[in-house]
Order: structure tokens, then sequence, then C-alpha cells
């Protein structure tokens, strides 16, 4: 489907008119059905044909045959260095996945160096709707371990991952930096893919 969103008017007609991503895809790429109040909570800021501009802008930013070329770049990049870097990784694998498939999953346990792999189980696309307790409590269980590995005093780096916000990016979020841009000191200590 992706190579659709590119062109005009189909992109347009899909995303913006037929609002695909809400009425179809957030369902095919869930396995439960989502209540009718987490549907509406989805659809709230996107009433309107008008409304879904940054819906429909967002597939135009994935990169997809080398193309937007700067995004492409970055991703290209972000890839490289994870493959060189011996900072610790989170991988929560679900199968079958979707845009991280059995074969993308298995690149990603042989290619990326000090990756953890958790198996969670059953997921697709929207995985956080199918198992936010588990990906939560494998997050936590996941940074306790390597919390505990490293010798700062704990309440130390607990102070430091507060710190560690997207203010980079203008954003005031709590959580750690992901800024991959390059392996450099102000980087992350730590990555959850």
């Amino acid at each position: 489907m992706l190579p659709v969103v590119y062109t005009f008017p189909f992109g347009y007609l899909l995303i913006q008119v037929g609002n695909i991503f809400l009425s179809k895809l957030l369902h095919e790429m869930t396995l439960r059905k989502l209540a009718k109040e987490e549907i509406a909570a989805y659809n709230a800021p996107f009433p309107t044909i008008k409304s879904r501009k940054p819906v429909a802008q967002f597939p135009l930013e994935v990169p997809f045959d080398g193309k937007p070329v700067k995004n492409h770049s970055t991703v290209a990049g972000y890839s490289e260095w994870l493959k060189v870097t011996q900072m610790p990784k989170l991988f929560l694998k679900f199968s079958p996945g979707v845009l991280i498939n059995k074969d993308m999953a298995a690149w990603i346990e042989k290619s990326l160096p000090n990756i953890t792999t958790v198996d969670c189980g059953a997921g697709k696309h929207f995985v956080q709707e199918d198992a936010p307790d588990l990906i939560g409590q494998k997050i936590v269980a996941w940074m306790s371990t390597q919390l505990s590995s490293q010798s700062e005093p704990s309440s130390r780096r607990i102070d430091m991952y507060k710190t560690r916000l997207w203010e980079a990016h203008g954003l005031h979020v709590a959580c750690p930096d992901l800024d991959l841009v390059s392996a450099t000191e102000s980087q992350p200590s730590h990555a959850i893919l």
C-alpha cells in the first residue's frame, strides 16, 4: 500500500477522504478488537478531511525506495550506527510483526551488537494496543538489569535518565533521548527498539 500513498489523487483519497489509517489499518494491524471508546479517541483529532492532512503527510516522510532522500539518509545512518555501537539495546519482538517481520527480526538479532531480544508473543503493528502492560514490564525489567550492572550510584543514574529528555528536539517528555545521529558522549546509553 505504501507506494499508493505517494501518488495523487490516490493517497489523498485513501488517507484524507477515506481515513483508511483509522477506519481500516488500525483494526487490521491490531490483534484485539478495540473498544468504541478507544476508536473514538484515535479519531478525535481527525474529524475532517482537512484535519487528516498530517496523517497523509506521515507516510510521505517514511523512506521508501530511497525517497525522501534526507529521511532515507537519516534512517540509513541510524542503521549503520546501530550496527557498530556497543550501547545496550532492547528488541521487543512480536510475531508475526508487520514492518519487523521474521526476516527483519533475524537481521536485527544478528547484526546489532549488545542487543537483548525479548519475545513478547503475538503482535502485528500496533503492539502497544495488544500488550501495553507486557511492554512496560519488559522495559522496566531490562532497564533494571541495565542499571544494576552499572557502577554509578542508582540515584545518580535515575537522575541522569530523568534529565535525558528530548529537549534537543524541543520536546519535554519523560524518556531518554533516543536521538541516534552520532555516537558521541551526548548520546544515550540505551536504546529500545
